[in-house]
């Protein structure tokens, strides 16, 4: 069957509860991570991209780009879009307001017409599926998590507290909540004194959980825990778990949404209370109205009115997180002979690649051939444009597309960045669409040819680009930031001096790159 395109979440963001209840009801599983201690660093070279290994942690597919978005629509604060990793590792959307509906899905074999035209491409990837997908059937356990792994420091964002403006979300209390983010691990402390506590306590707060589950089958489900610890780390009580959307926000008269009784900890003078979301971008916890009542045990800045999370002010402090946003799936198998023909076969394996503050995502494919004769084949990625006939698109440079929406749906401005091959689109005209009549396509095609010798290996590389803002919105007839971050990548991938657009690459494999 033809890949359709995936669902594409509007810039009503978060008011459609429902719809992330039915997102959820498709992801199982409910553990929650733990996260081992990082591999230790390996010291690097100049110009040279670091070493990876894979890393045993319970990961996550869709992270949120640490970028300020430019029209008011973030996942997170601070974060205008989402790397969402595909059952395909293709791109999902690229979030709430992204501009895909599905980007580089690949396809493989030998076309119909040559050299293909759009027409020719269309009728062989999407009616007659004459060349065969990367099958969609990726599974969380078979995904490997590699170094590096990203901090704060590199702009993975956790915890906030905020009036969630921009994220689409109302302070559940005041004017400001505490909000999670959804990564492998986002959590909040606070250290108690119960050194006097003999008695059970009652532990009330208020909160709101989108759960967005990972696309990959099998993903763990987005866990929202709320527990009680020693200081030296051990779990003392589990208090409540949440793995679907819930709405526990404060009741008639701002009665707490949540009670709990709670200790007491005999043999702890101390303990920290956590609250802890395990799950991927947009997943989103708000939290408000902290309290412990009952005992001499106090909670400080409950109602997340003041202080920081950096516990300078002795109240709520972030944990440091330890994120990989590079995902390795297993290899797929393609009959690329003509007519989808098993004689010839190449085995595929795709590697998404997203640092959190980076413009870009890559997504490297490394084709193999363990057959005795080369094998030919066009390799096709197919991309899906959520704004439609309404897409503009045009190339500033050999080896790049740059698009945007003019339809004024606010959908982002986006790039593509292929190197050698092809690109196969048709572009809206601002004219035609302000006259109600878009003549573009919502579709879009980078066709590589490709031959990969006997017993050897071939590597394709692809990046895509996501702005903060929208280009249509502004009345713009360009994206110039998109346009200068392709530029960077077509000059400086090979790099010599700085080997960014190469790191968290497997040993070897940017050697194997035919098209940048």
């Amino acid at each position: 069957m033809p890949r359709s395109p995936a669902p594409h979440a509007a810039p009503a963001r978060r008011a459609a509860v429902a719809l992330a209840l039915a997102l959820a009801a498709c992801s199982s599983g409910s553990s929650a991570p733990v996260t081992p201690p990082p591999p230790p660093p390996v010291p690097a070279v100049p110009g040279v991209p670091a070493l990876i290994q894979g890393v045993m942690i319970q990961g996550v597919t869709a992270f949120g780009q640490t970028l300020p978005s430019g029209d008011g629509y973030e996942s997170f604060p601070g974060q205008a879009n989402t790397w969402d990793l595909d059952r395909d590792y293709s791109l999902r959307s690229g979030g709430l307001a992204g501009p895909f509906s599905g980007a580089l899905v690949l396809y493989a074999g030998v076309p119909t017409v040559t050299p293909p035209t759009f027409e020719s491409l269309e009728m062989d990837v999407l009616a007659t599926q004459a060349l065969p997908a990367f099958p969609y059937d990726q599974t969380y356990a078979e995904a490997t998590f590699l170094t590096p792994l990203f901090g704060a420091a590199d702009g993975v964002r956790t915890a906030e507290l905020s009036d969630g403006a921009t994220a689409g979300v109302a302070p559940l209390e005041g004017s400001r909540s505490l909000l999670l983010n959804g990564t492998s691990s986002s959590r909040v402390t606070q250290t108690l004194d119960v050194s006097a506590v003999t008695a059970p306590l009652t532990l009330s707060w208020s909160h709101v959980f989108f759960a967005i589950p990972g696309a990959l089958v099998g993903a763990p489900a987005p866990t929202f825990t709320v527990s009680f610890h020693g200081t030296d780390g051990q779990l003392l009580e589990t208090v409540y778990t949440a793995t679907a959307n819930e709405d526990r926000g404060p009741g008639t008269g701002g009665s707490p949404g949540a009670s709990f009784t709670v200790g007491p900890w005999p043999g702890h003078d101390q303990v920290v209370v956590s609250f802890e979301l395990a799950g991927p971008s947009p997943s989103l916890v708000q939290i408000d109205g902290v309290s412990l009542a009952g005992g001499p045990a106090t909670i400080l800045n409950g109602d997340f009115e003041a202080g920081t999370l950096a516990g300078g002010d002795a109240s709520w402090t972030a944990a440091s997180p330890s994120e990989s946003q590079n995902v390795e799936g297993a290899p797929r198998t393609l009959c690329v002979g003509s007519a989808g023909d098993c004689g010839a076969q190449l085995a595929v394996r795709r590697t998404f690649f997203a640092p959190p503050k980076a413009h870009w995502a890559r997504i490297t494919d490394v084709f193999e051939n363990a057959g005795a004769a080369a094998v030919s084949a066009d390799v096709v990625y197919l991309s899906f444009l959520a704004a439609g006939a309404s897409t503009a698109l045009y190339q500033p440079r050999d080896g790049a597309l740059v698009g945007y929406d003019l339809s004024g749906g606010g959908t982002r401005d986006f790039g593509i960045v292929f190197g050698s091959g092809s690109a196969f689109f048709r572009t809206a005209s601002a004219a035609a669409v302000s006259a109600g009549a878009p003549d573009g396509n919502g579709t879009m095609f980078v066709v590589h040819p490709l031959t990969v010798p006997p017993g050897g290996r071939v590597a394709l590389v692809h990046f895509v680009l996501l702005a903060g803002s929208s280009t249509g919105l502004a009345g713009g007839a360009s994206s110039p930031g998109v346009e200068a971050d392709a530029a960077a990548i077509l000059s400086g991938f090979r790099s010599t001096l700085d080997p960014t657009y190469r790191n968290g690459m497997r040993a070897g494999d940017a050697d194997l790159v035919t098209n940048l």
